[in-house]
């Protein structure tokens, strides 16, 4: 199965900022050696002999170069038996190949697969279990100061996906978003924007796009220009109907590809005098190229 935005996300948020690892961890008051580097070692685990397995996240703090501690994030979107198995596996192959104690963190994006995912593992020696550490929106703090939610903006990303669906998601979202203006760093509030409306799903993807769309906010992401101008497309091609104005697939496919919001708009503006298509998508420059 490909992976999903919902997996791979919270994943990208590790690799870029293996320290949101500290954060995870403190939601379950588990703490961390202190003074410690703190390094991503990405999808494999190059110290790992046993390099046919595979865990999603590995993060290692070390002092001095030497391992003080390993963290495993696994990203569990359903309920797999097969992890049951695996879980240990992973636990002991990077315990025994970094030589230092080794943890399992399981993020899941809903209760009833958390609940699952909290079962006791019998490894079948006596006295010999292991209890899978596992945070689902439960864990998740919800934020709603802006300034609190910018300084620890990766957590509160994932608290807007955990809340958004909730009566309090849309003061979650605003929250959110009012963080991103707080940061003060629009390049990077365009890569949390974007991560975001690519986790989101259904009704939560919807209030994140309104929202963008609004123009409430001063930075504004790729994401967000591109739905603005399908928004200014759709409503051209809507007039062009109305009007009886014929539109070729091929020139519906080129406007509704559009990426452009003030291309977009410009399509919007000629479709209110439009008597064809070619009004429309008028040539701009000498050697008849449309626009």
């Amino acid at each position: 199965m490909s992976p999903t935005p919902q997996h791979e996300v919270p994943l990208r948020l590790l690799r870029e900022r293996p320290e949101l690892t500290t954060d995870l961890l403190a939601l379950l008051d588990i703490s961390v050696p202190e003074g410690c580097d703190v390094r991503s070692c990405g999808e494999e685990r190059p110290e790992v002999v046993a390099a046919q397995r595979r865990v999603d996240s590995l993060v290692v703090y070390e002092d001095a170069g030497s391992p003080r501690l390993a963290v495993i994030t696994e990203v569990q979107l359903r309920h797999d038996p097969g992890k049951y198995w695996v879980w240990p596996a992973y636990l002991a192959d990077v315990r025994a190949d970094l030589k230092c104690p080794t943890l399992l963190l399981v993020l899941c994006p809903d209760e009833k697969t958390a609940a699952r995912c909290r079962q006791v593992i019998h490894l079948g020696h006596p006295n010999l279990i292991l209890v899978p550490m596992v945070i689902g929106p439960n864990q998740i703090p919800l934020f709603t100061d802006p300034a609190t939610a910018a300084q620890k903006i990766e957590l509160a990303l994932l608290s807007t996906l955990a809340y958004g669906a909730s009566d309090q998601g849309p003061e979650v979202i605003d929250t959110f978003m009012a963080a991103l203006d707080v940061i003060g760093d629009n390049e990077k509030a365009k890569h949390y924007a974007d991560l975001v409306i690519l986790a989101a799903e259904g009704y939560v993807k919807d209030l994140l796009e309104e929202r963008m769309k609004s123009g409430t906010f001063t930075y504004q992401s790729d994401y967000a220009k591109s739905i603005e101008a399908k928004t200014e497309a759709k409503a051209a091609l809507r007039i062009l109907e109305k009007r009886g104005v014929e539109v070729p697939e091929a020139d519906r496919a080129q406007m509704l590809a559009c990426t452009d919001p003030a291309q977009g708009a410009l399509w919007l503006d000629r479709a209110l005098d439009a008597t064809t298509i070619a009004d429309v998508l008028t040539p701009d420059s000498e050697d008849g190229t449309r626009t």
